[in-house]
């Protein structure tokens, strides 16, 4: 799957400048062993030869699961305030988050929203290894 991503990722921007860093969603349980949306992003930096950075954003309060809610809007005001991050290395750049599992984008929504105001980040563009759930 990572070298489907990556190829088409490189199609995508031939220039290489579209992405100025990979940033990996911040995990929900930090005492899983593997972190699948960290790895898939590590793999994508290494494959479109981007840097990856999984310290600007951070995850700064627990949330109750939302895994398998339907409604988006009750999704992102469970998200509210949930993320942060950590300087604007970024500002006026462009990232690539990426997450492992999206059902309804409100998490990819949330991050995409504190990277450009709290980090001033200019685009946000983002990737996810599934989609699932009642609008897959």
């Amino acid at each position: 799957m990572v070298n489907q991503i990556n190829s088409r990722l490189k199609e995508l921007d031939k220039d290489k400048s579209c992405f100025d860093a990979v940033i990996p969603v911040p995990p929900s349980k930090l005492d899983r062993p593997f972190q699948p949306a960290l790895e898939l992003a590590r793999q994508i930096a290494v494959g479109i030869h981007v840097p990856y950075d999984d310290t600007i954003l951070r995850k700064t309060l627990k949330t109750d699961v939302i895994k398998g809610l339907p409604n988006y809007e009750i999704r992102v005001k469970m998200l509210e305030n949930v993320f942060s991050v950590t300087d604007r290395r970024y500002e006026g750049k462009s990232v690539l988050v990426v997450d492992d599992v999206v059902e309804t984008g409100a998490t990819l929504d949330s991050v995409a929203k504190v990277l450009k105001e709290k980090g001033g980040i200019s685009h946000v563009y983002v990737i996810c290894g599934a989609k699932v759930g009642a609008y897959s």
